[in-house]
């Protein structure tokens, strides 16, 4: 289980000046962290740390922020690491990295992302995943 799941668990509070993580949806969960839990065994440390690029590119950080409005399928824009709106993107005070990603850092993204939710079949989310 991730982190930060943990914390809302167990009832944790931590205190700091940063501003909190937040879900934006019912069954929300964060991206990398069900990425890495999910497929440690396909992506080595160099994989993860370019979907990591990508989806700081992208400015996503939540399932939500991936999906369409709908809350049942990836958005073609987030698969194709094209711009898109979500929560996150305003909340956070994202890096601007100078270099979009490469061809092949879009590619594994774009496999992490169906792989992990979609079951690598389609855009359409696994019913576990589906956002309320």
């Amino acid at each position: 289980m991730a982190t930060i799941q943990d914390l809302h668990l167990y009832n944790i509070h931590l205190q700091n000046d940063i501003k909190e993580v937040e879900e934006c949806r019912d069954n929300d969960i964060f991206l990398m962290d069900e990425i890495r839990e999910k497929q440690s065994d396909k992506f080595d440390l160099s994989d993860m740390s370019r979907i990591s690029y990508v989806h700081i590119h992208l400015k996503v950080h939540t399932l939500s922020d991936a999906t369409a409005a709908t809350g049942d399928q990836i958005q073609v824009p987030a698969l194709s690491s094209g711009l898109i709106d979500s929560c996150s993107k305003v909340v956070y005070n994202w890096p601007n990295y100078k270099d979009a990603p490469s061809a092949s850092d879009r590619y594994l993204w774009q496999k992490a992302l169906k792989l992990t939710f979609t079951g690598g079949l389609s855009l359409t989310l696994l019913q576990q995943y589906q956002l309320r």
